[in-house]
């Protein structure tokens, strides 16, 4: 049983963490999409 609650809390972290980074990316990549559009229409 012990091995089951370790694999479901590892589970939940891992999600967890999955989740904080996309948040995190997110912006980046947000941000990024918007400058190469404008650095293609200065050229």
């Amino acid at each position: 049983m012990r091995i089951a609650i370790g694999a479901v809390v590892l589970l939940v972290t891992l999600i967890g963490i999955t989740v904080y980074m996309a948040q995190a990316i997110q912006p980046e990549i947000e941000t990024t999409v918007e400058i190469i559009p404008s650095e293609k229409l200065n050229k």
